[in-house]
Formats: structure tokens, sequence, C-alpha cells
């Protein structure tokens, strides 16, 4: 609400028959007396308490004796009724009665009265209980506020303001105003203010609060519940604000003393280097004569999360637990890596994964690999990462497997070293190996070589390094006869599994595949020679044809057909060998290659192979025995270090490691 204080209307007032006409001292006032015609009417003065009874006027006549006769004058019309007495500049000596008499028609004496009341401007503005301009109070008990003021014959407006905010209209003469004060009051001035109309400008008084109140904590974080992140450092600087000083300032953890305030208005909090052992309620408390005030803080120190990985893997079930402040989670995907850090493939971005998707078919080795779970809670690490993560090493033991890295088609040249490799993935460690020719020969096991290595193996369409072995044959010159199959058998506590490799002739291989060439180029020559005597032959029918198109002429073109020659090589030879027992030799049809369920008793029932091995049998006498069964069991020579493969250990800079082995 706006109100303008500082206006004051200033207009003439006029009287009614019986009434009363206020007007402030120094304006002109007219009283109305209406009269019978042709009488003669009269004004008298009664005075204040109708005591006096002076006369003012007879008809037109004022009374030459009154000290304010100048003042006075009639305005009337006796004719018309009207005798109305004007009196100019009004004092407080002219308030009091008039009276208006006249004689009417039945001749009898009629008055009219008029008081007249002279306005005097309120002055005098005082404020009870503040003569010193400060009123006392307490907060939450009631306080009043009293505003009056001295005045005479005015209707003035007391109101009460607290700064331009007005709190209540009242008066004339007094107006009483009860608040309940707070501790925000304290030290606020509150207004009275009064307005009349016969004010030139309001009158106005000021009276400030003094407000005694229990202390009022506040804190400069501004927040009740404070996160903050490990490693980093807080300062909580609590300030208190009491009427009277407080006499006691305390901190309190976990409702256990924490800290004492040597001062009267503030207690710091100093945390560096926050561990999560720093979180906890926090509650400042002081007092002072009129209470005590406390606040409390809830401070959380946050942390990013430490995973433990669980494992079921007969259900081939992995569960991540992440472990930190705040535990609102979010998941990435699984990664299956490889030993060598290799990512093998994507999993579920949920807590439990399953290492069987999709329903899959695989080995159990091909489960293997470290498996990463991912996760982050929106703190980062010392190292500034969000994303952590933890990680368990998966081993699960199966047969053996010759990997994909394999090559089944190998090749030698006559005179030179023979060298065959094949890898090998097995965990346990395979304990027999065996390797066996197509003639049903065993290689001695001075020729064949185990060594570490990392091999390589197809997994989900990709290929990926794996800790194995290398086993190689070498060691004599190759002849004719060695170009043909060799079979490696081997075999741990879970199976065995087998491989087969032909050895192919490189001069050979090499000469088949120039005479191929040179047939498809001399295809292809022949071929060109033949669209261009088409064409030829074409463009001269056609303009014969135009000369002569009656005549029909029909020709034939012929061309020779040309076939591919089969340059097929011949047949190896074999080495002469001397026979092995059949207990110790793993027998196979050519034509199979990678088998994990063989019986090394097995034979072969082709008949390459009856009448390579009557060939063989032929020529005993002249071959010095240079193949023979080798069993690990009973093989003394170090040949290669199991714990390369069966006990991989892998240091994790994760959070967290788990090696699992079944």
């Amino acid at each position: 609400m706006n109100i303008n204080l500082n206006t004051i209307v200033h207009f003439t007032e006029f009287s009614r028959e019986n009434d009363t006409v206020i007007v402030k001292a120094g304006a002109s006032v007219v009283l109305f007396c209406n009269i019978t015609p042709t009488r003669w009417p009269e004004w008298h003065w009664l005075g204040v308490n109708e005591s006096n009874y002076d006369v003012f006027s007879i008809g037109y006549m004022i009374n030459p004796t009154l000290p304010n006769k100048r003042n006075l004058e009639i305005i009337a019309n006796i004719s018309e009724g009207k005798y109305n007495l004007q009196i100019k500049n009004a004092s407080l000596n002219e308030e009091g009665h008039y009276m208006c008499s006249f004689v009417n028609q039945r001749k009898e004496i009629t008055h009219y009265i008029v008081e007249l009341k002279i306005k005097v401007p309120p002055k005098n503005i005082t404020i009870n209980d503040a003569n010193t301009g400060i009123l006392h109070g307490t907060e939450n008990q009631p306080l009043v506020l009293n505003c009056s003021v001295y005045s005479r014959n005015t209707k003035e407006a007391i109101m009460w303001f607290n700064d331009s905010l007005l709190l209540g209209i009242g008066g004339p003469g007094t107006f009483e105003l009860t608040i309940i004060p707070l501790k925000y009051d304290n030290g606020r001035i509150y207004r009275c203010i009064v307005n009349s109309s016969v004010l030139r400008s309001t009158l106005r008084k000021n009276v400030q609060l003094d407000i005694k109140y229990k202390p009022f904590i506040t804190f400069n974080k501004g927040k009740h519940l404070l996160r903050v992140n490990e490693t980093h450092s807080l300062t909580v600087l609590y300030i208190v604000d009491s009427n009277p000083v407080a006499t006691r300032i305390v901190l309190e953890k976990n409702f256990k003393l924490y800290q004492v305030s040597t001062r009267n208005t503030t207690l710091t909090l100093n945390l560096f280097n926050l561990s999560r052992n720093d979180s906890g309620t926090y509650v400042c408390r002081a007092e002072n004569g009129i209470g005590e005030g406390y606040i409390s803080t809830e401070i959380i120190v946050q942390y990013p999360p430490s995973i433990e990985i669980k494992t079921d893997l007969d259900k081939k079930v992995l569960q991540c637990l992440p472990n930190g402040e705040p535990q609102h989670y979010t998941f990435y995907p699984w990664l299956h890596k490889s030993e060598f850090g290799e990512i093998i493939r994507y999993l579920k971005n949920t807590e439990t994964i399953n290492l069987q998707v999709n329903e899959a078919t695989l080995h159990l080795y091909q489960y293997n690999g470290i498996y990463v779970c991912r996760v982050e809670n929106g703190v980062s690490y010392i190292n500034g990462t969000v994303i952590q993560s933890g990680q368990v090493f998966v081993r699960q033991n199966d047969k053996p497997v010759f990997v994909s890295q394999n090559k089944q088609r190998q090749y030698g040249t006559i005179g030179m070293e023979i060298d065959i490799r094949v890898f090998v993935y097995s965990c346990p460690k395979f304990h027999i190996l065996k390797v066996q020719t197509r003639g049903y020969l065993s290689v001695e096991y001075d020729y064949i070589d185990i060594q570490n290595a990392n091999v390589i193996d197809g997994i989900y369409s990709k290929d990926f390094r794996m800790n194995g072995f290398l086993i190689a044959l070498h060691g004599f010159i190759i002849e004719a006869n060695d170009f043909t199959s060799y079979k490696f058998w081997i075999e741990n506590s879970f199976g065995d599994a087998n491989f087969t490799v032909d050895l192919i002739d490189t001069e050979k291989q090499f000469s088949r595949s120039l005479n191929i060439y040179w047939q498809i180029s001399r295809s292809f020559i022949g071929g060109l020679l033949l669209g261009i005597a088409c064409t030829i032959f074409r463009g001269f029918y056609r303009k014969k044809s135009r000369k002569n198109a009656r005549r029909q002429v029909n020709q034939e073109v012929h061309y020779d057909e040309v076939e591919l020659a089969d340059n097929n090589p011949s047949h190896p030879t074999l080495r002469n060998s001397h026979p092995v027992d059949t207990d110790y030799v793993i027998v196979q049809e050519p034509e199979s290659r990678n088998s994990g369920n063989e019986n090394p008793s097995e034979t072969n029932s082709s008949e390459d192979m009856s009448n390579r091995s009557l060939y063989v049998a032929s020529e005993l006498q002249d071959y010095e025995n240079s193949y023979q069964p080798l069993d690990l069991d009973n093989y003394e020579k170090n040949m290669y270090d199991e714990t390369q493969v069966c006990s991989i250990n892998i240091l994790s800079a994760e959070n967290t490691y788990v090696n699992t082995v079944l």
C-alpha cells in the first residue's frame, strides 16, 4: 500500500440545522439557519458548555460590543427565509454552540443549534517505554508498540511501519500494536507516523528494537549435507549470532565432543586429506543466557568403488560387487581379454554376467582369460580416472587342443633339414606325445623338440595369443620318401587330441603351379585370338549382307576347346623304415587332420596305406631306424616349462585381481 502521509486537504465546512461544524483554526465558516420569511431572527453564542447566552446579531445588526465583531457577518435574505452567520478567521475563542432563534407562523419561538469546533493540529508524538529511542524485548515474547499524540477535534491516523511495510493503522490520540519479535528484528527501526488533514506534514517518530535471542548458528557451506571426494580437503566455518554473545561453543562428531572454540562468535573445522573415516554427523552447539542453539552437518566422504568379483564356474557366472560412495553405480560392458590383454569379446553391462552367451558351444579352454568388470559412481580416483575396474583370471582345465594357427600343409626340400611345426594348448600339461608317419612309423624323440611358445587360436572369429607349446620335428635331412603325412598325438589327464601335417615337396609344388599358370595363360591367349577372328568375320558378314539382301549365307565358326592339363605330381617314395611296436603308434586315415578322441590302436583301412606298408616291409634291412615312440612320462629331457601355460601369474594394475583355476 502506497500511502502519502504528507497530503493535507483544506476545505470550508458548512453547517446544517442542529449540526456540528468542525473547522481548522484561521478558516472561515458559515452557520446556516432557515427561518420563516418576514420574521426577524437572532444569533446567540451559548459557549462551549452552553453556559453563556451572548447575542451576536439581531436581524442584520452585529453586536458592536463583541471583541470579534470584525470577523462576524450576516449573510441573509430574510424575505426568502435565509439567515446565515459567517465567522472569519475562526479561532478557539469562537468555539462553542450557536443558536438561531425566530418566531414561526404559529408565533412559537423556534431554535436551531449549531456546534462549532476548532481543529487543533496533532503534536507531541511519543512512544511508550522508549525514552532513549530503544525498545527492549525478547525473541518470541509479545512486545507492545504504543504511539500517542496530543490533538483536538482531529481524527488523525496513527500508523506503525517496519521499514516500508505498514503494520497497522489506529488512532485518534493513541495506537497500540502488539508484535512477536524474532531475532531478525534486533536492531530494526520501527516508525510511528501521524497523519491529519490539519497538518501541513506528517508527524514521525522512530524506535530501535533491542531483541534478546538464543544463539543462531550458520556455516559457510550453506548445506546440511556435504559430499567431498576422498583425499580432498574441507574447511567449515561455523558463525554464531546471539544476543547477548555466546558463552560456550563446541563441536561434536557422532555425539562425541570433537572440538571446543576459544572464541565466542566462530568455530572452524579443518579436515585435510579426507578419508572415509572422516564421514559422520558434525553438530555445532552454542549457548547464552537466553538458551542454546545448534546446527547439524552431515559430511560424506566419497570414494571410487573397489571391486570384488565372485565366480561360479559351474554355472559359468561372474558377479561384480563394487563398494564405493555414493552407492549408485553405472556398469559398463564386461571385457573378456586374452592372457596378453587382447580383447576377445564384450559382454553385457550388468552386475552379473554369464560367460556362455547365445547358447554358444565352446570348449572349456575358450572361456579362459581375463574378465574385467568396469564400474563408476562419478568419483574419480587419485590419477583422475572415473571408471574403475576389477578383474579375475579364469582358467579351466580341458583336454589338449591343436590351435587354429597350425598349417596342415607344410613344405620342405630334398637335401634340406626337415622342419615341421605344430602349436598346442594344453592345461594341464600333456604327458604323452607321439608322432606317426603315414606308414605306421613313430618318430624318435631325438627329432622332436618341445618349447614354450605363444600360440594363436581363433575364438569368436578372432585370433588371439595364448601361452602354449611349440612341437617341432627336425634334425634329419629330407629324402624323397619323407614327403608324407605326420600325425601328432598328445594326451593329458582330461583327454587327447591329434593333428596331421602333410609335408609337401616345395620344388614339385612350384613346378605344378608354374604348369597351371602356363595352361591358364595359353588358354587366355588362344581365346583372345579366337575372339579377334570372330569379330573380323562378323564384320565381313554384315558388309556382304548389305550388298545382297536376297542372298543369305550361313557360316559356322569353329574353334577348339582348351582343357587344362592335370599335372599331378608323382607319389612320393617312402624312406626306408623299421617296423615299430603298435602299442605306441596312433594310426589315422590320411583324410583326417585334427581329432580329439582317436584310439592309438586303431588301424588304417586305406588301400594306399596297405601298399605303402608292404613296400616298407620289403626294404627294412637297408634302413636305419630313426622313428621311435615318445612317452613324456618317462622322458627326462627338459623340453618345456609347464608353469608357463598352467600356472599363469598375471600382475594386475587394477583394483582387484583374482586367479581362478578349476
